[in-house]
C-alpha cells in the first residue's frame, strides 16, 4: 500500500513545493557571510590572464575554494573590475564581477551539491545560474532537477525551469510524520525518554 494519496489537492502540492524550497535552498546566511570574508583559492593546470580586459581563465582540473564552498570544473573564467574602471572597488585590489564555470561543474555549498554543465555567478546580485541538461541540486536524499536553476543566495530564493527535452523533477523524502509541523516542546524523533 502506498504512503501517498491517490489524488493530491492544490494545497498539498503547494505545501510540498514550499518544503522542497526550504529543504533545497535553506536559510544559510551565517555560513555564507563567513565564507565571503575568506580568501578564494584556485588551482588549475593553466592560467591565462589579461589585465587589459579584466579577465582570467583557469583551465584543466580547476578547483576553487572559499570557506566551505568548493567548485570543480574543466574551466573557470573570472571577470573583474580594476581601479579606474566601472564597478571597481574603493581599494587598490581588483573586484570580481562574475565567475563562469563550465564543463563537468560540481559545486559543494552549505549542505548541498549542485551538478551542471555551466554555472554563472554575479557577485553584485549574489545570483548564480546553473544551466544544462540534467542540472541538479541535491540536499541529503532530496533532489531537484531542471535545465536552468537560478539561486538567489542573498534572498534565499530558487527558480527551477524545464527545457525542451525534460520537465522539472523533484524528489522529496519525508520523515515518519510526513510534512506535519512539529509541535513545540514535543520531541518528534519518537525516541523514548530516559
Amino acid at each position: 500500500m502506498s504512503k501517498f494519496p491517490e489524488k493530491m489537492t492544490l494545497g498539498m502540492v503547494s505545501g510540498l513545493l514550499i518544503v522542497l524550497v526550504i529543504v533545497i535552498a535553506g536559510t544559510t546566511r551565517p555560513a555564507r557571510a563567513a565564507d565571503q570574508d575568506q580568501k578564494i583559492r584556485i588551482t588549475a593546470d593553466r592560467l591565462v590572464a589579461n589585465t587589459q580586459t579584466g579577465r582570467a581563465e583557469f583551465s584543466g582540473n580547476v578547483k576553487a575554494t572559499q570557506g566551505s564552498t568548493v567548485i570543480t570544473s574543466d574551466r573557470l573564467e573570472i571577470h573583474y573590475a580594476q581601479d579606474g574602471q566601472p564597478g571597481a572597488g574603493a581599494s587598490s585590489e581588483t573586484a570580481i564581477r562574475s565567475i563562469i564555470s563550465s564543463g563537468n561543474v560540481v559545486i559543494h555549498f552549505d549542505d548541498k551539491v549542485a551538478t551542471t554543465d555551466q554555472a554563472v555567478y554575479h557577485s553584485k546580485s549574489g545570483i548564480f545560474t546553473l544551466t544544462g541538461k540534467g542540472t541538479r541540486v541535491t540536499s541529503g536524499d532530496n533532489t531537484i532537477t531542471g535545465e536552468k536553476i537560478t539561486v538567489d543566495r542573498k534572498n534565499d530564493r530558487m527558480t527551477v525551469e524545464s527545457g525542451n527535452a525534460s520537465r522539472v523533477n523533484a524528489v522529496i523524502f519525508t520523515g515518519p510524520e510526513g510534512l506535519a509541523t512539529p509541535v513545540p516542546g514535543k520531541d518528534s524523533s519518537n525516541k523514548p525518554e530516559n
